[in-house]
């Protein structure tokens, strides 16, 4: 009865150690042509109303007018990028997600106002 106990803790240990801090988030996807290249970004934050808001609005960083660009709002961007940028603007914390080649090797640091 005692090594069925100690297997159960140990279990349930494993269990919980795998368990991650999964936070909701909320993100734009932004997909299309600008400037004859084809573009696809996402950003999220846990700010629900700021990405919503900006997702949908033509007076953000997120509104390409000059382009061919469709946004969506999600609960997160996929995972496959091949750029990763960290940003804090305003107080918010914001993640960008950038997908393709034309981005693999950009440098963050230009993209630290994509959400204004």
């Amino acid at each position: 009865m005692r090594k069925i106990f100690i297997g159960a803790m140990i279990a349930a240990a494993v269990f919980f150690t795998g368990c991650e801090d999964v936070k909701d988030v909320t993100s734009c996807d932004l997909q299309g042509s600008v400037l004859g290249y084809d573009v696809h970004m996402c950003v999220e934050s846990e700010d629900d109303s700021y990405i919503k808001a900006a997702c949908s609005s033509k007076n953000t960083g997120f509104d390409m007018s000059t382009s061919d660009v469709e946004t969506a709002i999600g609960s997160g961007c996929a995972g496959d990028a091949s750029k990763v940028c960290h940003s804090t603007q305003n107080g918010i914390d914001f993640t960008m997600y950038a997908y393709g080649p034309l981005f693999k090797n950009a440098d963050c640091s230009k993209y630290q106002n994509f959400a204004h």
